[in-house]
């Protein structure tokens, strides 16, 4: 529920983004087409933090919008707090932070003047690392850990090349960025800096798995698993990663949430090390 909840934040944020880009008929198409798609209705039922990480990023870039028009820059201190709580929610968040601030800075200088854009640029900076200064002093100091472990050093049993990535991105999404890509052909010139902007973020999850599948003999270092919610899955694959050899079991961690209970079975690159407990299991 509260995931739904989130993608109906993130669907009303994009129809008023859509709103002050172009107009309320490409608004209400845009929504439309949103709150359509599969990963869309699949974040709406998933019991995440996915949902309410873009929830609170659309919420910033409403505000960098609405601050950049407004006669005071005021609301431009909530953005550095939206933006770092995005991060916490789900570090992924953190690949879109520039997308935040560079549409803050191009919609500041095309209402307010380059003088304004640097003025109003400065503050979100300020709030952000503001922000970030308080929650790192504030949160433990292990989610550096976290933020490698799940995503800048995230690792998956189904090792595939970035060919295999990029086909089954184009497979799922391929229809909304041709659409994407029809509308930057057609926006016009004074709308293309905008247009471009938005589809190259867009672009930036695409293009981040296919480099990390690219770059995937450094990137295979752990493996996180949970073993409980698919239990013959779960024994398969610790199956043929013990078989394998190239692995071994460092950690199994007890969990119980709303999805049942379980393990976490944390494995790492195989090397000489004396904290296995594959041959306890």
């Amino acid at each position: 529920m509260f995931s739904l909840l989130c993608m109906l934040i993130v669907t009303t944020c994009l129809y008023f983004m859509t709103l002050q880009f172009f107009d309320r008929k490409s608004a209400l198409i845009a929504a439309l087409l949103f709150s359509c798609e599969g990963s869309v209705l699949f974040l709406g039922r998933l019991a995440t933090y996915d949902a309410f990480c873009l929830c609170l990023l659309s919420l910033a870039i409403v505000f960098s919008l609405r601050a950049s028009q407004a006669a005071s820059a005021q609301s431009l201190l909530m953005v550095g707090l939206l933006l770092v709580l995005a991060v916490a929610a789900k570090y992924a968040g953190l690949l879109f932070v520039p997308t935040v601030l560079a549409l803050l800075a191009w919609w500041s200088w095309k209402h307010k003047g380059l003088e304004e854009m640097f003025v109003r640029l400065g503050i979100a900076l300020f709030s952000l690392m503001a922000a970030g200064f308080m929650a790192f002093l504030i949160m433990d100091k292990q989610v550096l850990t976290g933020l490698s472990f799940t995503t800048t050093n995230r690792v998956s049993f189904v090792q595939t090349g970035p060919i295999q990535v990029i086909q089954h991105i184009v497979m799922m999404e391929g229809i909304f960025f041709g659409l994407g890509f029809l509308g930057l052909l057609l926006c016009g010139r004074q709308r293309l800096p905008t247009g471009l902007l938005l589809f190259s973020s867009a672009l930036l999850v695409p293009l981040f798995h296919a480099y990390k599948a690219a770059i995937q003999e450094g990137y295979f270092d752990l493996i996180e698993l949970s073993y409980g919610y698919h239990t013959p899955l779960a024994i398969q694959i610790y199956q043929n990663l013990a078989a394998s050899k190239q692995y071994e079991l460092v950690a199994r961690i007890s969990i119980h949430n709303s999805y049942g209970s379980g393990y976490y079975w944390v494995w790492s690159k195989r090397a000489s090390t004396s904290n296995s407990v594959e041959n306890s299991v």
